[in-house]
């Protein structure tokens, strides 16, 4: 799969009180939707519908000031920006 390069000048690393300020079920998807790379596949691991996963991603793009994952045929990519946020989000939960 290609690598998605996004631009930004914010760290790439979240600080505790950062992801303190997060809600911890948007967290809960971000991290279910990384491992699975799928977000109908990631609603079934989480319990939950696929709109609602679909939702809290929207949620976080606009909270990262990123578009996180991008449509790569039937699933989706990762941005960089993801990739960076998900070592933080794992340590966090």
């Amino acid at each position: 799969m290609p690598e998605v390069q996004t631009d930004h000048s914010e760290t790439a690393e979240l600080s505790k009180p950062q992801l303190r300020m997060v809600d911890l079920n948007l967290l809960t998807v971000f991290d279910a939707v990384m491992q699975e790379q799928n977000i109908t596949r990631a609603a079934h691991v989480l319990g939950m519908s696929q709109p609602a996963v679909s939702n809290a991603v929207a949620r976080l793009k606009v909270m990262f000031n990123d578009e996180l994952f991008v449509r790569y045929g039937r699933g989706i990519q990762p941005t960089a920006r993801a990739f960076q946020l998900f070592g933080s989000v794992r340590q966090a939960l």
